[in-house]
This record gives structure tokens, sequence and C-alpha cells, in this order.
């Protein structure tokens, strides 16, 4: 035998693949885990779009504080004056959610914020 026809031999004893049920099986196993992590993926970016709100909501509760500091307690600034010079950038909620936020006060002049579509 010359060494190409040993090589040949070598490759066709040693030739491996897998079978249809091994494959059926991988492919069961990613389905399995793939159904498990998208539900929680959502949870997750629903978790971190709320967290974002409570952040903006302090934000511009401090904002608030620093305009009434400025310009007396009685003063209620909108959004939009805070802007100007409280405020470094726009403040959004999460795209996703679609809302604005508002801010309100009551008959104390305490203020709040909320969002609204």
């Amino acid at each position: 035998m010359g060494k190409t026809e040993k090589w040949f031999k070598f490759f066709k004893i040693n030739q491996k693949g897998f079978t249809l049920v091994e494959l059926v099986v991988v492919i069961a196993i990613i389905g399995f885990l793939t159904a498990i992590a998208v539900p929680l993926y959502g949870n997750i970016t629903a978790k971190a779009e709320e967290k974002v709100n409570e952040a903006n909501i302090k934000i511009i509760l401090g904002a608030i504080d620093m305009y009434r500091a400025e310009n007396g307690f009685d003063s209620k600034p909108t959004l939009d004056d805070l802007k100007e010079t409280y405020l470094s950038e726009k403040i959004k909620p999460p795209k996703s959610s679609g809302k604005s936020y508002i801010i309100s006060y009551d008959e104390k002049g305490v203020p709040s914020v909320t969002t609204s579509d």
C-alpha cells in the first residue's frame, strides 16, 4: 500500500458525523433555552424602563428644588422652565413607553412628577 492509500483508509475508518437523533436533541435543547431566555429578557427591559423613569423623576424634582431656591418657594416651574438652566439635557421617558413627564403641584405647592401618554 502506498502512502495515499494509507491516508485514505485512515480517514475512512475514523470518519464520524452526527446522527439525525443527535441533531434533533441539540435543536430541542437550543429551543428550550430560547423559550426560557426570551421572557426573561422582556422582564429585564421592563424593569430597566421603570428604573429610568424613577431616576428621571428624581432629577426633575431636584431641578425644581434648585429653581425654587433661586426664584422663591412660591414659584411653580414647568418642565420648559427647568430645561433652560436646571436640566443639562432634555429628560425623556424611555422610547418604548411613549409617555411624557408632567409636573403638578398640590394645594400646598408640593411638586409631583408623573408620566402621561
